[in-house]
């Protein structure tokens, strides 16, 4: 059961009858919609970030920018059912996965917990150095 998101979260992007509508009014079709998002979110950044503690946190601790994509991911999820797909929740989810695909290649940096190397506490990184041959003149 996937508790990383409250009901109240997603209050900002749709009505909660509109929520109980796509949903059928099972809360389970609600549950397996975020627990395929957050398995998303978490295969884009496991590498660099603890994915553990990102997701466990709660109410306040919670990062807003990693709420919002698993939100777009699991209303475009509760969409692909409907006759319709809106414009707005295409964009939405389109922009999510450019914006995982950028965090997971560093382009964009995170203010989240970074990834431990086992039976160590230093981060996880993925750095190489290397110069340029030297030149005679």
């Amino acid at each position: 059961m996937a508790t990383f998101l409250t009901e109240s979260d997603y209050r900002h992007l749709i009505k909660g009858v509109n929520l109980q509508h796509l949903i059928d009014e099972d809360p389970l079709v609600l549950d397996m919609a975020e627990t395929a998002a957050i398995a998303k979110v978490k295969n884009y950044i496991h590498q660099k970030f603890d994915v553990d503690a990102i997701f466990s946190a709660t109410g306040t601790d919670r990062d807003p920018d990693i709420m919002e994509h698993c939100i777009n991911i699991v209303l475009y999820r509760l969409h692909k059912k409907a006759p319709i797909m809106p414009e707005d929740i295409l964009y939405d989810y389109n922009n999510t996965l450019a914006y995982l695909e950028k965090v997971a290649e560093g382009k964009i940096g995170l203010m989240l917990p970074r990834a431990l190397e086992e039976d160590m506490e230093t981060p996880r990184t993925r750095f190489k150095l290397t110069a340029n041959t030297k030149r005679s003149h």
